[in-house]
Formats: structure tokens, sequence, C-alpha cells
């Protein structure tokens, strides 16, 4: 199971990837990519775009869409087509989207919070009582098997931040 979370600012994954449901090992589940062009086109990102993905779904299938999403060539056929495969962050623009099992990207229209993966309903409780997207993975796995093994996170710089919202920095 994996849990991804996002505060406006900080996305935050955990690290349990677990194994016949009995056990967890400890993997990275926040992946920095430099987009093909062939993604950034699928993805209706521009060409260069540097993101952040925080993985979700099947553990199996992200080595296939990682080397998609780098090198090109055809689009791996995801088996649950329904499920969400992670949140995606655009590192120079601060916007987050959804991975659908599609591989398409869902726009969303600059969330403050967001959640996906087994236990986001727990985590938005959290991220809608102000804690960070780091906070939230702690606290999730500290009450329930959803989330494990510690918490990777990579935070925007200021100055992304107040671009994307439209605010300078002085």
């Amino acid at each position: 199971m994996s849990l991804i979370a996002w505060d406006g600012k900080t996305i935050a994954a955990d690290k349990g990837s677990w194994k016949s449901g009995i056990y967890w090992v400890s993997v990275t589940k926040l992946l920095h990519v430099d987009l093909c062009e062939i993604a950034c086109k699928r993805f209706r990102l521009p060409v260069g775009s540097r993101i952040v993905w925080g993985i979700c779904g099947n553990a199996s299938e992200i080595p296939l869409v990682l080397e998609y999403m780098e090198n090109g060539g055809d689009a791996p056929t995801m088996l649950e087509k329904e499920y969400s495969t992670g949140l995606i962050l655009d590192k120079e623009t601060g916007k987050i989207y959804g991975l659908t099992g599609l591989l398409t990207l869902e726009h969303y229209d600059n969330p403050k919070v967001l959640a996906d993966g087994a236990g986001f309903e727990m985590a938005l409780g959290c991220l809608y009582s102000g804690k960070s997207a780091t906070e939230t993975i702690e606290i999730v796995a500290k009450h329930t098997d959803r989330a494990a093994g510690g918490v990777d996170s990579y935070t925007l710089p200021d100055e992304v931040v107040a671009n994307r919202d439209g605010h300078k920095i002085l």
C-alpha cells in the first residue's frame, strides 16, 4: 500500500512496500523524473518538464511507467485502469496532478491539500486540520497499516510557490 500527501508546498510519501500482505520492506515512492518529450506531450506538459512522482498503485508496473516517462516508446498497459497511479508535482510550476491508470494526468485547480493511495481519507483529515504532508504520513502510519517505513518528501522552493500563487517575493 502507499500513501501520498500534498499540503500545497510539500509532497510526501510513505516508504513501506507490503509483501504478501504480511510484512513490509522500505522502498522509495517519491521519484524525481526528467520527462522525455513523448511523456510531456501525453501529459500535456511543456517539453523538458521535471517532476516529482509520488507513487501508488501496482509495484510491478512502476518500473514500466518510469521507463516510459524517461525514455518514451509505447506507454505500458496498466492492469488497473480505473485506479490512481499517484500524484505528479511539476517542480517548475508548482502544479500538482493526479496520474490515472490510463497514464494521463488529471489536472487539478491548485488544490491546497490533496492525498492519494491507501488511507487517503485519514490523510485528508490530517491535512485539513493543518498538519503538514510529512506529519500526515507519520500520523497515518502510527494509526493504521496503510503507511509504514518512514517518509520521503520534497518541498517546493518559495519562489515557485509564490509564482504559482501570483505573489511577489520581496
